[in-house]
């Protein structure tokens, strides 16, 4: 079996992953522990690059563009997780070979990825589908506001406790949404959960309602005999209420505040901050 995690940056995916187990959620789960299954993520691969980058000497050799180095010669300093879009190509490529062996030897596996394009995203599940693996779909949906808001929050609270965190450049997130807003991960999760037959047999979406907190389990769905999948809202008090949607100078100015308290409590200079280097590609 395969279970898919589709949701923007900052979402909440790895948390909602956590409550799926901590829920014994068996018609997710098969009644399988984590350790049951190989997880495939990108940014663990990209961190593991960049650690072997970095001690074969190819870091600084060949891989930092020269605008990085400028920047680190004016005394910018740049974590891991900073650099880590420079080897975005590479970590897909292995993303892609670890997936495919893992297929060929019929391990249990967990898909993280954003699913921001729908035909790979069906690409995906068709690959899964064709080699015999029960799929399984948890959507964890954001707004793009909720998105911008959460990576820029993750940012500045890791600082402020001393440690690195990688700051989502701003046009990464919203290349995961439209134009309009809407998310392309919804749009491409709810492709696969129309169509007829579905190739997804459990389906569960958590919303993203409230910074900080994880976010809350609101639909289940099961494919059944004709090949649709079935839906129902979960009831829940807890639920919490919606955030009101943010305007985009809201947004900004919420993260302005944010940085200068920051700033503000480390008497101007805060060294657990640093700059990303933007993304090379998506």
């Amino acid at each position: 079996m395969a279970i898919v995690l589709a949701g923007p940056p900052g979402a909440g995916k790895s948390t909602s992953f956590n409550d799926v187990f901590a829920r014994r959620d068996n018609a997710v789960t098969a009644g399988m522990d984590r350790s049951d299954f190989v997880v495939i993520d990108a940014d663990e691969i990209k961190a593991r690059l960049l650690d072997a980058a970095r001690a074969d000497g190819s870091l600084e050799a060949e891989i930092k563009p020269p605008v990085v180095r400028d920047l680190e010669s004016r005394g910018e300093v740049f974590s891991s997780l900073d650099l880590s879009s420079l080897v975005h190509e590479e970590s897909s490529m292995i993303a892609k070979m670890v997936r495919d062996d893992a297929i060929s030897q019929r391990k249990h596996l967990v898909l993280d990825q954003v699913c921001s394009s729908m035909a790979k995203t069906a690409e995906v599940v068709n690959r899964l589908d064709a080699a015999g693996y029960s799929v399984r779909v948890v959507e964890i949906h954001a707004t793009r506001e909720f998105s911008l808001e959460s990576t820029f929050g993750r940012y500045v609270d890791a600082a402020a406790r001393g440690q690195v965190a990688r700051r989502v450049p701003t046009e990464a997130v919203k290349s995961v949404f439209n134009a309009d807003g809407t998310s392309k991960p919804r749009r491409a999760v709810e492709a696969l959960l129309t169509a007829v037959p579905s190739k997804v047999s459990e389906y569960r979406r958590y919303d993203a309602r409230e910074l900080a907190k994880p976010p809350v389990l609101v639909e289940v769905g099961v494919r059944v005999a004709d090949g649709r999948v079935l839906r129902r809202t979960v009831a829940d008090p807890e639920l919490g209420t919606p955030l009101r949607k943010k305007t985009k100078a809201e947004v900004l100015a919420a993260q302005r505040d944010r940085a200068r308290s920051l700033l503000d409590k480390s008497g101007g200079s805060q060294p657990g901050i640093q700059r990303g280097c933007g993304s090379r590609g998506s």
